[in-house]
């Protein structure tokens, strides 16, 4: 085990409830011996919901009933809303490395203007359209229609930022406003940082289009912060100053052969809150032999479209993983010159599939089932029927401020 995980499992033992009573037995057996990183049990949201007090350090009680932590709440898009803390020391420390490639790649600084949106819910007691704190102003996610898009285009146009930091859905909303209306781009924006969602190649040209500028992704959490962060050559890699990312199989096993299994982080700057080897809800896959040209040697990540919980049920009562529809729509693109701009997609029942889509232009139907047909291989999904709706936008969970992609309605009603 290295420095730093030992650091932050030695740490979290002496420092809070909960990691001091399941790790109790593990530590005592092994205090001649190096601890294997690998015993330590699996945590999950559940774990976390249930225990949100017991995983605060110790150390830093007085600041919690003083409020003085920063605190973040989860969008809660695997079911689950959490309460996050953070000393300002340790956030600081956790985004270093994430500003240090910033700058390095894409010459962003700290103290550039910038726009950001957030959920309501992390806001008490009044829900404001939009916040200034510092050189960031920050919308709202809720509400937005045409008009709402409209006040944000102006709002951003008037304080000129020189970059954002968005989800992909919400960019093609502003984009869709700005191409549809024929307004100026906004001249002052370099760079756009996309999070939060699976991003399809042909959005994030549309939104290098429209806005004329460079876009980097970004996957992290409120509960580690940066995860992984692309290079200039198209690489999410890991952010291994700030976490250990392992990929784990449905046994919890430890997947070594860049095989895919649930995204499993352990943060090595939050001693406010640990959280280790903690099951973040995403699926993904380390590539063990791909080198990258920029020269960083951090792991590559890979991330598969929809959440660990998102799954297709079967009438025999197999799951299946959402991502074989993920599939479908990239090899759809790919035969129909990246038609599809946003998609979501509900099971209605075990047989019965509702593909939601708004497209770049208009496409005969027959074209679009027969595109569908040939890019379909899961053989347990052959004798489903999928119906097709299309729209002009699909918008964002006005809780979350996330465009789901996949949505089981069989779940809602059971």
């Amino acid at each position: 085990m290295n420095k730093k995980l030992e650091k932050i499992v030695k740490a979290a033992y002496e420092n809070t409830v909960f990691y001091r009573s399941i790790y109790k037995t593990i530590l005592e057996n092994n205090k001649t011996e190096e601890l294997d990183f690998e015993s330590l049990p699996i945590i999950t949201k559940e774990d976390i919901y249930d225990n949100q007090l017991r995983i605060l350090s110790q150390k830093v009680h007085k600041d919690y009933v003083n409020s003085l932590l920063i605190k973040h709440t989860t969008s809660g898009s695997t079911g689950v809303c959490m309460d996050i803390y953070w000393s300002e020391k340790n956030n600081n420390n956790s985004l270093l490395s994430l500003w240090y490639l910033r700058k390095k790649y894409y010459n962003i600084n700290t103290d550039d203007l910038v726009c950001m949106f957030y959920a309501n819910r992390t806001i008490k007691n009044y829900e404001p359209k939009q916040m200034k704190i510092g050189n960031c102003l920050s919308f709202s996610k809720s509400n937005l229609d045409k008009k709402r898009i409209f006040e944000i285009y102006l709002k951003i146009c008037e304080f000129k930022p020189a970059y954002m930091i968005i989800e992909p859905s919400i960019a093609i909303l502003l984009c869709d406003y700005i191409d549809n209306h024929h307004l100026e781009k906004i001249k002052s924006i370099k760079y756009i940082e996309l999070t939060g969602e699976f991003l399809l190649p042909n959005v994030r040209k549309r939104i290098e289009r429209t806005f004329d500028c460079i876009t980097a992704n970004q996957y992290g959490a409120y509960e580690v912060n940066s995860i992984a962060y692309e290079c200039p050559e198209g690489n999410m890699h890991i952010m291994n100053n700030n976490v250990f990312v392992e990929i784990i199989d449905k046994n919890n096993n430890v997947v070594r052969d860049g095989k895919e299994g649930e995204v499993c982080v352990t943060s090595l700057t939050n001693y406010t809150m640990p959280f280790i080897r903690y099951k973040i809800g995403d699926y993904g896959k380390i590539c063990v032999d791909k080198k990258c040209k920029c020269g960083n040697n951090a792991p590559i990540l890979e991330i598969v479209n929809g959440r660990s919980n998102d799954y297709i049920l079967c009438k025999n009562g197999e799951r299946i993983h959402s991502s074989v529809f993920t599939k479908v729509i990239e090899k759809i693109n790919i035969k129909l010159g990246n038609i599809i701009v946003q998609y979501q997609i509900h099971q209605l029942d075990y047989y019965d599939f509702l593909f939601k889509l708004v497209l770049l232009e208009d496409i005969e139907i027959q074209d679009l089932i027969e595109a569908f047909v040939e890019s379909f291989d899961e053989k347990r999904l052959f004798e489903i029927n999928v119906s097709f709706e299309f729209y002009d936008e699909i918008f964002p969970d006005d809780n979350t401020g996330k465009l789901y992609y996949f949505i089981n309605d069989m779940k809602k009603e059971n």
